[in-house]
């Protein structure tokens, strides 16, 4: 295995103890990040094939180092912190380095358009949404980016335009379309549509009252719960 792991590990522990405010230099995320990427790039310059899909990385590994676990807590600082750039360049890096084909890409799809919108690259964000949407129409993802890339260049009827072709009076809330109920809140809370902003709150108020009793049911029966 590489020995460049054992680095990985170290600057990783470094990102948790920043991620609790022991540690204040942050710099560890990227740092980590780039040696991941520079660690693949040797490995498959002597193996092709090399965890062509993002969960393999974990596999090769022997689920040691929680890379994916990992590159969640990464890609939430960087939300959390505002840095987009960052942000853009790392789900960039994430689509070309793997394959996509077992996995979808949706989430990192959904999160580069998103910090293309928050950097104010609002051409590019609706040019990739509806690319995106033209190849998965029915991803719920793809057209809640549409929704938001629409809403952030202030184009509001083409964003309701999208809201109300998968949204009608009858449509329930679901684990598959949460996603885009609450882009539709937010179009309807930015563009003063109050009545219809209320709508859509107390279908996800409902939708969570739902959602936490299974939870409460599973936890009764003494299941393990989903997230554990």
């Amino acid at each position: 295995m590489n020995t460049k792991w054992r680095r990985f590990n170290s600057l990783t522990g470094k990102c948790y103890n920043n991620m609790m405010g022991i540690d204040q230099d942050s710099s560890c995320w990227g740092a980590a990040f780039d040696l991941l990427k520079e660690i693949v790039r040797e490995e498959r310059s002597r193996d092709a094939g090399y965890a062509q899909e993002l969960y393999q990385l974990d596999d090769v590994t022997d689920f040691v180092y929680d890379i994916e676990g990992w590159l969640e807590d990464y890609i939430g600082e960087l939300d959390m912190r505002g840095m987009w750039e960052e942000l853009l360049e790392v789900c960039v890096d994430m689509l070309e380095m793997f394959a996509w084909k077992e996995i979808s890409s949706s989430d990192f799809d959904f999160l580069r358009i998103s910090a293309l919108g928050n950097l104010g690259r609002n051409e590019e964000a609706v040019r990739l949404s509806r690319e995106w949407m033209e190849k998965e129409e029915d991803n719920m993802l793809a057209v809640s980016s549409g929704v938001y890339a629409y809403m952030n260049g202030g184009n509001y009827e083409e964003a309701e335009a999208l809201i109300e072709k998968y949204i009608h009076e009858d449509t329930e809330c679901t684990d598959e379309n949460e996603v885009l109920f609450i882009a539709a809140g937010e179009l309807y809370k930015v563009s003063g549509n109050q009545e219809a902003e209320r709508r859509i709150e107390k279908i996800l108020e409902e939708y969570d009252e739902v959602v936490e009793q299974e939870l409460m049911e599973w936890d009764e029966d003494g299941e393990e719960l989903p997230f554990s």
